[in-house]
């Protein structure tokens, strides 16, 4: 087993090096810095980082890893079924790393928060129209709006910032952070962020690229997209996220990925089109909702399930032809 570094704590991507309770939404989530390079390290690896937590504490775990290039079965572990109190802990997505091997996911539900069945399967189904619809061309921006990332430790105008804050308002009933003027601020300055301004110079669309870095791994989770709702059927969001996109490849971020609402159709579009590519399924996974979803789910309790897209090799390489 190689340790490949530690670091503290990330908004979206949550704790690093060491698995925490998530009270928010109820869960246990971290992200493991260790490879592992064959099952039963991986074993040794569950057993290590849970034990001493209480597993009654949470109604979900959700913990990250390192799989190594020289782990290339990953259907090796397709039949994990980690014992850890009530939960089952599987493999519940490979992210690819930029041929280095994979980013795992690993987790589990409690019973009472797993969606039904019948919408697990229009969630899939909703998947699979989306990637037919994404064969269509992409809306260009209308004239005089503008793609654009703010610079590295821009100071939002007190305007910017409140549009900002208001288009989340209005974009999500409940989220996994709170969404209030300090917290955007920090947010937005910290992170790689690509907007979308209208003819009056307004933010109308905007998403936010984390990037940290664990050891030898640079990896960037693409979130906290939202566009005003009057602009929603705009295709807008893609191309803040098209900005977002190509900077980090030409920063030559290892894996790229974003965890997108199962729900939603026309963000699932969006993906297909700047070529992500679907890696795994988390159902129910964190508090998320907004008036804007494709499959109605009345039992859901406020919680969303999320895909976890990456960027494909096929699609870096395109970016990067277009960046020379």
């Amino acid at each position: 087993m190689v340790f490949i570094g530690e670091i503290e704590t990330a908004p979206s991507i949550g704790s690093i090096g060491r698995i925490c309770l998530d009270s928010e939404n109820d869960r246990l989530k971290g992200l493991l810095t260790q490879q592992v390079d064959s099952k039963a390290e991986l074993m040794g690896l569950l057993e290590m980082s849970l034990s001493g937590l209480d597993p009654s504490s949470a109604s979900r775990v959700t913990l990250r890893c390192f799989a190594g290039p020289d782990l290339r079965r990953l259907s090796n572990f397709l039949g994990l079924n980690y014992s850890f109190g009530p939960f089952r802990i599987g493999l519940e997505a490979a992210v690819p790393l930029n041929g280095r091997g994979h980013l795992l996911y690993l987790g589990d539900n409690l019973e009472s928060r797993i969606p039904s069945s019948r919408v697990i399967a229009n969630e899939r189904r909703l998947t699979n129209l989306a990637r037919q619809a994404a064969q269509r061309p992409a809306r260009s921006l209308p004239n005089g709006y503008h793609a654009s990332l703010l610079p590295p430790g821009f100071g939002l105008e007190s305007g910017d910032l409140n549009d900002v804050v208001g288009i989340y308002a209005q974009a999500y009933r409940s989220y996994t952070v709170d969404l209030g003027l300090e917290s955007v601020g920090r947010m937005v300055r910290n992170g790689l962020t690509g907007i979308v301004r209208n003819l009056e110079g307004q933010i109308v669309s905007l998403t936010v690229g984390e990037i940290v870095q664990a050891g030898r791994f640079s990896l960037c989770e693409i979130s906290d997209s939202a566009t005003d709702p009057g602009e929603a059927t705009g295709g807008l969001n893609i191309q803040a996220k098209m900005a977002v996109i190509g900077e980090l490849v030409r920063r030559n971020i290892d894996v790229i990925f974003t965890e997108t609402r199962a729900n939603q159709a026309a963000v699932q579009i969006g993906n297909f089109r700047l070529g992500l590519e679907p890696c795994g399924f988390l159902p129910w996974h964190c508090q998320i909702s907004s008036e804007l979803t494709d499959v109605v789910d009345p039992t859901d309790q406020g919680f969303g399930s999320l895909i976890v897209f990456s960027l494909s090799d096929r699609s870096r390489r395109q970016y990067e032809e277009i960046g020379n």
